[in-house]
């Protein structure tokens, strides 16, 4: 699994790669960005998984980062990138450094695959921050969450399916509507209890996926089963790993498309796309809000 590292120079510029060399310049607020081409293991994107000091000390396990800055990461699977807001902004004019942890071993912290690959090797980019801004500029932050309608109105063409009638219940037992979300939020998918591997569950109740819900109720895309069906079926992009949606359909995602291939001109819709998607993944880490 590879990964790229992006900041900020400025509070105006899009976030651009760090230089290998030491050279970038990064925005004293600017959140860092770390792109995989493969989706993460939710479990694994966590605090300890890198290292952000003030210093230029190497660190080849997170007992090295023994000046860690505070910081609060938002794991997106759409674009498979993880977000690192800073909880204060960093010393002006100074070097620092960020790193990113492959595990040493099976027990070790670090980046995993969802099928438990680790990152290739750890990473360490030193980097100086920008001058002070006047007036100060504060950090960068999350953006804030789209509204429930908003959602709504997304996932409105899957009611074709999604709808309760006098025979049949909706798969799932998902309706695409305000009611229907809040009810998703923190139940366990089906699919990850009956589907693909599910006689591993007791053996392996580690295994990514397992008992995963349809909206995680902690704020985490990376653990909700919905995102990941819809992106089994959705559009890809160019920075995907050969193979890796297969991968994603044999070890989580099973039942039938959502939504479900159609070459009638008047379906209600194709896949979903990532803008799409990134939308929803940004309302579940939001709280996903529906009240």
């Amino acid at each position: 699994m590879n990964a790229t590292v992006l900041a900020r120079p400025s509070a105006i510029d899009g976030p651009e790669a760090l230089a290998s060399d030491g050279s970038s310049v990064v925005f004293t607020g600017s959140a860092f960005v770390v792109r995989f081409d493969r989706y993460l293991d939710p479990r694994s994107a966590i605090r300890q998984a890198y290292c952000l000091q003030s210093d230029a000390a190497v660190v080849e396990g997170f007992e090295d980062c023994t000046a860690a800055i505070s910081t609060s990461p938002i794991y997106d699977p759409v674009t498979r990138a993880l977000t690192i807001y800073l909880d204060a902004p960093l010393t002006p004019e100074k070097v620092h450094t960020f790193t990113i942890l492959s595990p040493r071993d099976g027990t070790d912290v670090g980046f995993r695959a969802m099928d438990g690959a680790f990152l290739d090797v750890t990473q360490s980019f030193s980097f100086t921050t920008g001058p002070d801004t006047d007036p100060p500029l504060g950090v960068e932050e999350p953006p804030a969450p789209p509204a429930c309608e908003e959602i709504v109105a997304m996932l409105g063409s899957c009611a074709t399916c999604h709808v309760v009638t006098s025979q049949t219940s909706p798969p799932e037992g998902f309706t695409v509507d305000r009611a229907g979300l809040l009810a998703s939020i923190g139940r366990t998918a089906h699919e990850t209890s009956v589907g693909g591997d599910a006689d591993e569950s007791q053996e392996r109740p580690g295994r990514f996926g397992a008992a995963m819900p349809l909206i995680d109720d902690k704020r985490s895309a990376g653990n909700s089963y919905l995102l990941y069906k819809l992106l089994a079926y959705g559009q890809a992009d160019d920075e995907l790993a050969p193979g890796e949606t297969e991968r994603l359909r044999s070890m989580l995602v099973v039942g039938l498309p959502m939504p479900p291939p159609s070459e009638d001109p008047d379906a209600p819709r194709g896949p979903f796309t990532i803008d799409e998607l990134t939308v929803l993944s940004r309302w579940i880490s939001g709280g996903a809000p529906c009240n």
